[in-house]
């Protein structure tokens, strides 16, 4: 900002300068074209000469120096829009990788909810079965088999249960597979 300022205060200068100049130039040269051999009035006018020269020469200086903090923003300003380029890079590489591990989230959490399922169903079936095995044996224990036969009989019940079970649990099955679809369709 303050390169601003005194590149202002010297342009207002220079523009002081050549109005000061100007006032009084007419009149002055006018009296050198007159009389030209008039040293005085030639000194004067060589005086307001030499004056505009500076001003030239001056503002030609300003013009540079602007030219010189310009190419200088511009280079600048060249290298953080590149800095910026790659930020953005950076930012649309990292929000890829927030939406890949939100997806593997989302994932690893669908996969724990169907081991927690499935753990549920085989405790289910292990209970099914243990109440048929403790049942089967209670009433093949008052048949009055001898250990053959009784041996025979529960490994008849625990297939049965076993089958029993996974009849029940694939019914239970399509029966909430059904449940969830028509939920699906009214959302």
């Amino acid at each position: 900002m303050n390169l601003i300022r005194s590149i202002k205060e010297k342009i207002d200068e220079l523009d002081n300068r050549f109005y000061l100049l100007i006032e009084g130039f007419v009149p002055r040269y006018i009296a050198y074209l007159k009389n030209p051999k008039n040293l005085e009035a030639a000194q004067e006018a060589n005086f307001l000469n030499q004056s505009i020269n500076k001003i030239n020469s001056d503002a030609f200086i300003l013009m540079n120096d602007m030219h010189t903090e310009i190419e200088k923003d511009s280079k600048l300003t060249a290298s953080l829009t590149m800095r910026m380029e790659h930020l953005k890079k950076d930012n649309e590489k990292m929000k890829d990788k927030i939406k890949q591990l939100k997806r593997q989230s989302l994932t690893a959490e669908g996969m724990f909810d169907d081991q927690l399922d499935l753990y549920k169903d085989q405790l289910i079936v292990i209970i099914v079965m243990l109440i048929g095995v403790i049942l089967g044996s209670f009433f093949l224990g008052t048949l009055k088999l001898d250990f053959k036969q009784w041996f025979i009989s529960l490994a008849i019940v625990i297939v049965f249960g076993f089958l029993f079970t996974k009849l029940a649990l694939w019914i239970v099955g399509l029966w909430q597979g059904a449940v969830g679809n028509k939920m699906d369709t009214i959302q």
